[in-house]
């Protein structure tokens, strides 16, 4: 596998940069892979649990993540040691773009996750809250944070979301 570096921009902070191994990459969707090393596992494993998404205990072994070009979120996938599911993730945002050989994503603020049993739980409404009366983005940003939420939230109770992007 190849590796891809995505540019992850939220305002007000740093730029992060993380780089994949590339799976596949098509006209509608980038899907990457990433076995965590013990100490990002770690780090990862503490702030799913200081937000109540995962238990004491758990473990997050892989992410697997689709980056859309059209949807204005991404999706991640979190395994644990013997593959089980622990959660899916989704950054709102806008959608991913080619940055030469790399690919660059703006983040709107607000998260959602959806454990296992099929409950979701929306995150981060107060630093979307913040970034707004920061102006750190602009009224069409907010609109499609909001409008994307409402939708995600309403595909996860008919059962849509997540199965339908991880194809």
């Amino acid at each position: 596998m190849s590796a891809v570096n995505i540019y992850y921009h939220r305002p007000g902070k740093e730029l992060a940069i993380y780089e994949e191994d590339l799976v596949s990459v098509d006209e509608k969707q980038l899907v990457t892979f990433k076995t965590l090393p013990a100490d990002a596992s770690a780090r990862l494993e503490l702030a799913l649990q200081k937000q109540g998404l995962i238990q004491p205990g758990q473990r997050i072994f892989s992410i697997r993540k689709v980056y859309h070009f059209s949807e204005n979120f991404n999706l991640l996938e979190f395994r644990g040691p013997d593959g089980e599911l622990v959660g899916h993730y989704s950054d709102i945002g806008l959608p991913i773009e080619p940055f030469g050989q790399d690919y660059s994503m703006l983040d709107l603020f607000l998260d959602i996750w959806r454990f296992p049993n099929g409950t979701v739980m929306e995150l981060d409404w107060d630093e979307f809250e913040e970034a707004q009366a920061k102006n750190l983005i602009t009224p069409g940003q907010v609109e499609i944070a909001r409008q994307t939420m409402l939708r995600l939230r309403n595909e996860a109770a008919q059962g849509i979301y997540p199965g339908h992007y991880l194809r």
